[in-house]
């Protein structure tokens, strides 16, 4: 039987019963088997009429609806091959493979007017039909009838020419015959996976083959029902499963993780005394769920499953590798989760693995009448993946060398790479023609790599490259687009240095040749397939080019911007000596950090002569580009503030900040006068700590001599371990111990069971997002009462205990504060205890102690402003204690 004999049986059997629903207006429409086959034969009128032939073929370009299956099935009735085409690629792309593919007929709709008028400005020989024009009169004759028309047409003639949106620049035209289609229709209904009285919901492109088996070849010729969902909102999609009693939802993995990460964030809301007994409860629930037969999560998490309706029976994952975490988390919540593999080249469906079963790593057993075997495997059983069986292609059109290159006989030779475990189950490793191969011989997958890094939750998107040359030259590298919202609900602003830190701490965890040496920041989505694949082409071909130093954007013309945008601008690109455009981004087009902002934010205090609100200098200080900072300056002045300033040439504000002396309320924070008890008690910590740290680490000092007699002075030490402070006090003399203050990151110290100890150990709180400014005027009061500071200039723990570049808040404090600068560089701490390493083990800690230096000497060089020349020059002493 071929593909049309089959669906007529199917509306002949079930004429009453709705095959699709559309939403039109607010409410869902349902469509019968027995209106679906007479639009058919309406549409095969048509095509009868405009005299195309078996063979021919007959272009779809169409939206996802009512109108994508008539015309499908129209094709394939009258022998014609049908060639589904993306309605998202460019007009000369579809022109292309219009040309190609030797199109008799367009089906499209009129939406499509515009960019098809490009495509047909010269006289192809293709004829085009506006679908949702037709206004045809059908001879009547029943379903019987229409299909015996095709009663000898031979299973194996072509149906359809599917045309790849692969992750490389090669497109193919895949060609799939009646049998193969209709043999991957088999498997899947042999397995019993779609049933005659499901309802599934069609939200992928139907161009692409998976969302074409799942949601509208299989589902019309089982029986089932079909509803079409164009909108891309969360709530409008759930809404549309709810009402029309979805019971299989089909998505790709990147959808698949969204949702997981919102739920998860949902769930952390709960704060750590509630999650962790939810946590204990819901592994009791999946224990129960196991042994009962029975969803005992869905009762738990009642309220969650609520969002996808009662009806839902599973969902399938497709198209890409689904994250294992992701489909262990859908699975632990009560959800049953089905992760599909396979190819356009096999119809495409190889494989299927239920997640009931535990394996969230691979993607099942092959399907009924399907066979996979690992060719070329090594030791590790690793192969590229061969597929055989009815549902394999008959080749790649008008390419016949390039067919003979995937086929070992009667094998098709997959492209990806994997291995089978003792079960037969199928895991994927990767792309075979996307491994990475070092000069060191290892090959690395970028697939698998990239997984490890987005386990941050600071990290939206990742794709791991190689670089070739530059400073990377020979390693991996990888262009990150930040996640944004994360970013600021944690009130992290300083992008690239949180991002720095996040994967510097995946990368310890990875084998050395897996780990990236360097990246850049993308604040626009990865370019992807329609399914979501990466496509690592153009993103190998942009970073090369540099194009992410500055994404493009859309310029915006002085003529199209107000007046007060317009002075506004010009005032940023003069204060940031560079040109500004309206949807900059603050960091990743402009470099500005905290400190950056900070300075921003002054020179619009000092332009106003009054201080901003407090609010309104939050919502500034948090702006994302600079047309949110314009949107919040509209609050606080008229264009006309800025005319006097753009006349000026001075634009330094960090002596105007500091020059101010902190508020009480910051005062109080600290002590800097002890009693007789508190020194009593001070000592008796020190020397207690000294000595605990003398027998663990056998802390050894070099250069004593060199620390001043008394303060003031910064101590500036490398920074590698939560220990660092008690190293630089075994190195101090406890008379000067008491006058020492440090300065720490506020998350940590801001705790409310530390608090208390911040003014009795003269612990200074820095918040490098916000308050920073505060913390640095602290800093400068407390060396002008002749006091001693601590400050760790990298403003993070090394992952590697390599010595990371300086911070430019260790310049602008020195400048400012005109103190001395004492380099101490601790040896040994490291591998006693390295950042990722829960716990420390004893070992020998040595603190080298550099000379003494004054401002003067660390300010010669010319470049950035002189902080940043301060805080280089101080590196680059610091170097030499090493």
């Amino acid at each position: 039987m071929n593909i049309f004999q089959v669906f007529s049986e199917t509306c002949e059997k079930y004429p009453d019963k709705a095959c699709l629903k559309f939403k039109n207006g607010e409410a869902y429409e349902g469509v019968t088997y027995a209106e679906l086959f007479r639009r058919v034969r309406e549409l095969r009128s048509e095509l009868i009429k405009a005299r195309v032939r078996p063979g021919q073929r007959v272009a779809i370009l169409l939206t996802n609806g009512v109108n994508w299956p008539v015309a499908f099935f129209a094709a394939v009735s009258i022998q014609a091959v049908a060639v589904p085409i993306d309605t998202q690629l460019s007009p000369k792309e579809m022109r292309s493979i219009l040309l190609h593919s030797a199109t008799k007929m367009l089906l499209t709709e009129d939406k499509f007017g515009v960019s098809l008028g490009s495509v047909f400005t010269w006289d192809t020989g293709i004829k085009l039909r506006f679908i949702d024009r037709l206004d045809v009169t059908v001879v009547p004759e029943s379903v019987n009838e229409a299909a015996a028309r095709l009663g000898a047409y031979e299973t194996h003639k072509l149906a359809a020419l599917f045309y790849t949106s692969g992750t490389t620049q090669e497109h193919k035209a895949v060609m799939l015959t009646h049998k193969n289609l209709l043999a991957n229709f088999n498997s899947i209904e042999e397995l019993n996976i779609i049933q005659g009285d499901d309802v599934l919901v069609s939200l992928l492109p139907l161009h692409h083959t998976y969302p074409f088996m799942i949601t509208c070849l299989a589902p019309f010729l089982k029986g089932a029902c079909v509803c079409y969902f164009s909108s891309m909102a969360y709530h409008e999609l759930f809404s549309c499963i709810k009402e029309n009693n979805v019971t299989i939802f089909v998505g790709v993995p990147q959808l698949f993780t969204l949702i997981e990460r919102s739920v998860a964030d949902r769930l952390k809301k709960y704060g750590l005394a509630l999650r962790w007994p939810m946590n204990r409860l819901l592994d009791v629930c999946v224990g129960l769920s196991a042994v009962s037969g029975r969803n005992v999560c869905k009762v738990f998490l009642k309220g969650l499953h609520n969002v996808f309706g009662p009806t839902l029976r599973f969902m399938v994952s497709g198209g890409a590798k689904l994250d294992p975490q992701v489909a262990r988390s859908f699975t632990r919540w009560g959800y049953k989760i089905i992760e599909g593999y396979g190819l356009t080249e096999t119809s495409p469906v190889v494989a299927f693995n239920n997640a009931d079963i535990g394996k969230f790593a691979s993607v099942g057993r092959a399907l009924p009448g399907v066979d996979i075997s690992i060719v070329n495997s090594g030791s590790d059983g690793v192969g590229e993946i061969a597929v055989r069986g009815d549902n394999v292609m008959l080749g790649y059109y008008r390419a016949p060398s390039l067919t003979k290159k995937v086929f070992l006989k009667d094998w098709f030779l997959t492209g990806d790479a994997g291995f089978k475990d003792k079960a037969g189950y199928l895991h994927i490793t990767g792309r075979q023609n996307e491994l990475i191969a070092l000069p060191s011989g290892k090959k690395v997958s970028p697939e698998a790599v990239e997984a490890e890094y987005l386990k941050s939750p600071f990290i939206k998107e990742v794709c791991v490259l190689y670089a070739k040359s530059g400073a990377e030259g020979g390693h991996l590298v990888a262009v990150v687009v930040p996640n944004e919202e994360e970013l600021r609900a944690k009130r992290h602003f300083n992008i690239h240095f949180k991002l720095r830190w996040e994967l510097d701490n995946v990368s310890q965890q990875m084998p050395p040749y897996q780990r990236i040496t360097g990246f850049v920041l993308s604040k626009e989505a990865l370019p992807r397939t329609r399914l979501g694949k990466i496509l690592r082409y153009k993103i190998d071909e942009k970073y090369k080019a540099g194009g992410f130093a500055q994404d493009e954007k859309k310029y915006i013309g002085p003529e199209e911007l107000s007046e007060f945008e317009n002075m506004a601008l010009r005032y940023f690109s003069k204060i940031l000596k560079k040109t500004v455009n309206l949807d900059d981004h603050l960091e990743l087009d402009l470099g500005l950090d905290s400190l950056g902002r900070i300075e921003l934010l002054s020179s619009l205090q000092e332009l106003v002569k009054v201080g901003i609100d407090d609010s309104l200098a939050l919502e500034m200080f948090q702006a994302r580009t600079i047309r949110d900072i314009i949107t919040k300056a509209r609050e606080a002045f008229p264009a006309s503030a800025f005319t006097d300033f753009l006349k000026r040439d001075d634009m330094v504000f960090w002596p105007h900040i500091l020059a101010q002396a902190p508020s009480p309320e910051d005062k109080a924070k600290l002590k800097l006068h002890f009693d007789i008890f508190d020194k009593f008690v001070s000592a008796l910590e020190i020397l207690l700590f000294k000595f605990k740290f003398m027998v663990l680490f056998s802390v050894k000092v070099k250069g004593k001599a060199r620390i001043p007699q008394a303060g003031p002075f910064v101590i500036t030490p490398n920074h590698v371990t939560y220990l660092d402070a008690f190293f630089v006090l075994c190195a101090l003399p406890t008379r000067l111990i008491l006058n020492t203050y440090f300065v720490g990151f506020g998350e940590i110290f801001n705790h409310p069971l530390l608090a208390w100890a911040l003014r009795f150990h003269r612990l200074i709180p820095i918040d490098a997002n916000l308050d920073l400014a505060k913390t640095l005027k602290l800093c400068k009061y407390v060396l002008g009462q002749g006091k001693i500071l601590v400050y760790f200039p990298e403003g993070q723990r090394s992952a590697d205990g390599t010595l990371k570049e300086f911070r430019k808040g260790i310049g602008i404090l020195a400048k400012e504060s005109g103190a001395k600068i004492l380099p101490m560089y601790i040896d040994g701490a490291y591998k006693a205890w390295p950042r990722t390493r829960a716990f420390p083990l004893p070992g020998q800690v040595t603190v080298k102690i550099g000379e003494c230096l004054d401002v003067d000497d660390l300010s010669h060089g010319a470049g950035e402003d002189p902080y940043t020349v301060i805080a280089r020059n101080l590196r680059a002493k610091m170097v030499g204690l090493v």
